[in-house]
């Protein structure tokens, strides 16, 4: 917080590495530094201790392992395990199933944010045209292209003075690179 100031939000992802004792302790001593949310702080398979954590935080506690599926978020919806969802196509399955966690999400008063992995500009574009399709989706986690050496899609979306801007073209407005299609197929 010191390096950037008061006003950059900072978030954090514990990656399913404490258990509740660990997080609720780390999530207190983070307080000072104005976090934004916390990712994940246990273990996945463990709905009851993301709720005795999300009851016991300072820090709202964002799920992201724990869910792959509808039936996973309507799991933490029923439970009331944390305010926030981070849903990912590449995790849920797709769009179709990645939709459907958002319209559970909404149901149930929880806000989500549209994750990735690391991924190319054509699925950042899919997961941004996801996003735009539910009023669930408040947080956008879609830089991971940023840190490729090479990009194999031609348009996409862009990220300029720190947002997210799909293209206006049809359909995603992405699509391979011929030339780099053609590049592979000679390594072939």
């Amino acid at each position: 917080r010191n390096a950037v100031g008061e006003e950059p939000l900072i978030r954090i992802d514990a990656n399913q590495g404490w258990n509740r004792i660990q997080a609720v302790q780390n999530l207190q001593r983070f307080e000072p530094f104005g976090i934004q949310f916390v990712e994940q702080p246990c273990r996945r398979s463990d709905p009851q201790a993301l709720k005795y954590i999300s009851e016991h935080s300072p820090i709202p506690v964002m799920a992201d392992e724990s869910i792959f599926s509808p039936h996973d978020a309507m799991t933490l919806v029923r439970e009331d395990a944390v305010p926030y969802f981070n849903v990912k196509l590449s995790k849920s399955g797709g769009i179709y199933n990645a939709l459907r966690i958002a319209h559970i999400a909404e149901a149930g008063g929880r806000v989500c944010m549209v994750g990735c992995m690391s991924e190319s500009p054509l699925g950042l574009t899919a997961a941004a045209h996801l996003a735009l399709a539910s009023r669930a989706f408040q947080f956008f986690d879609l830089d991971s292209f940023l840190e490729h050496a090479e990009n194999p899609i031609i348009g996409g979306v862009q990220i300029e003075k720190g947002m997210v801007e799909v293209p206006d073209a049809p359909g995603l407005g992405a699509e391979p690179d011929p030339t780099y299609l053609k590049k592979l197929e000679e390594v072939h």
